[in-house]
């Protein structure tokens, strides 16, 4: 990971974490259910709005530590495998992805720069291709 994009995913986050984390969290899973309807029953017996700070606080943590991805190699990798035990697959994650990016430009409007888009699929492909890997061992 380039770390010039380390740094613009941190910063963007930041801002993104300025947002209500009901009106994010509805922004993405609403995305997300739309993208890949197949994923919806696996949050059935969930509160959507404890979800939406699972989500977000996850996210939090793993982009707090992008620069040092190595000491929360663990986490990682039990975060993969209790997504795989909810029926999660490698396919999910492209679909989880584009909604994130979109729930992102949506959530800044006209400021969001295509070097977040850039910075934003490197980070988001690299920590996903970790939890797929971590998934299937």
């Amino acid at each position: 990971m380039k770390p010039e994009n380390i740094e613009l995913v941190q910063k963007s986050w930041f801002l993104i974490t300025q947002m209500d984390k009901k009106v994010l969290g509805r922004l993405f899973y609403n995305r997300l259910f739309k993208i890949a309807p197949d994923v919806k029953p696996m949050f059935n017996k969930r509160s959507m709005p404890a979800q939406y700070e699972k989500l977000l606080d996850m996210l939090s943590y793993i982009i707090k530590h992008l620069d040092q991805l190595d000491t929360i190699a663990e986490n990682i990798a039990g975060l993969a495998q209790r997504h795989v035990a909810y029926g999660v697959q490698p396919a999910h994650y492209q679909a989880v992805g584009t909604a994130l990016l979109w729930s992102m430009r949506q959530g800044f409007g006209k400021y969001w720069e295509e070097e977040f888009t850039v910075a934003w699929n490197e980070i988001y492909s690299f920590i996903a291709a970790k939890m797929i890997a971590a998934g299937v061992e």
